[in-house]
């Protein structure tokens, strides 16, 4: 399932608001009772000109509903549309439980459903949603070299290069891809002046899984266990799903480089530094290379 194409209203706060009321309704709820609980607070920000449509539910609340149904998040039985309950899966209910109350939490458990249900896609010979595509493609990309948030003054230009336009195709589908990029922890944006501008930068996703990373571990296993945890961070069959690049990529994303040197700085992480270890990364920052054989999560970090 395409979500930027067939989905584009959906996002992961919306998720976040859903999966919150449903964690105390195990029985479900109907359309009607999720439009009259959510639509008028958490998805208040809804534009005010979207179509109303599925029995007046906001745009949002569908689109967020038919995304959580499809990552496993939630399932929906009933006959009909307006006989349709929707709860938390049975199989992510504990997940989702545990995960609903804190917002970084949640969203970590949502990245990693993002990439367990790409890997399944490519398993079943299907293609995985053009949002993880599309994080994936972002995360290989320079983050010292941020993008305009306007799509036409250099996100579409950029999209059409990589020839990722599959993907990305449209101003709102790039609003949309902003949204998912900043929620899940792989981009912020910055403001300087009138100059609006989206920074990758994995730190805040890397931070939430340091977690369920062995905690001292040679540099090359680490890296990945990060892939099989976080696929779209690098998993090689993710990356070998999108177009060809002439450009040389360093085999750590630069983005990656960055957030793990942002969490050697404050402590969270030792990068133990080698000349030659067979299993030694090179991570490569600017014109900066720093070669590491071994990665140790600091006592108290995780």
């Amino acid at each position: 399932m395409d979500y930027l194409k067939q989905h584009n209203a959906a996002s992961a706060p919306a998720l976040l608001v859903i999966a919150r009321y449903l964690a105390s309704r195990a029985d479900g709820q109907g359309i009607n009772d999720l439009q009259r609980v959510l639509q008028p607070t958490a998805l208040k920000q809804e534009q005010s000109r979207a179509r109303q449509r599925d029995g007046g539910a906001a745009p949002s609340l569908t689109a967020s509903l038919a995304v959580g149904v499809d990552l496993g998040l939630l399932k929906v039985q009933g006959p009909t549309r307006d006989r349709r309950v929707w709860s938390l899966h049975d199989s992510t209910r504990d997940q989702v439980d545990a995960a609903a109350a804190d917002s970084r939490t949640f969203y970590s458990l949502l990245l990693r459903c993002l990439g367990e249900k790409a890997m399944k896609d490519l398993d079943g010979g299907e293609q995985p949603s053009d949002v993880t595509l599309a994080l994936t493609w972002l995360l290989r990309q320079d983050p010292l070299a941020p993008f305009p948030t306007a799509w036409s003054e250099g996100p579409e230009a950029a999209v059409r290069q990589a020839k990722v336009d599959t993907l990305v195709n449209n101003p709102e589908q790039w609003r949309a891809f902003m949204r998912w990029a900043r929620a899940l922890g792989l981009a912020h944006r910055a403001e300087t002046g009138r100059r609006k501008q989206l920074i990758v930068d994995p730190t805040q996703a890397l931070s939430d899984v340091l977690h369920a990373m062995p905690s001292q571990a040679p540099a090359d296993q680490w890296f990945r266990r990060l892939y099989s945890n976080l696929p779209v961070f690098g998993e090689p069959r993710l990356i070998a799903e999108l177009p060809p690049t002439d450009a040389s990529t360093p085999e750590i994303p630069v983005s990656i480089a960055l957030a793990m040197q942002k969490l050697a700085r404050i402590g969270r992480l030792q990068l133990v530094a080698s000349s030659d270890a067979r299993d030694a990364v090179v991570l490569r920052l600017g014109r900066r290379e720093q070669r590491i054989s071994e990665v140790h999560i600091m006592e108290g970090a995780a």
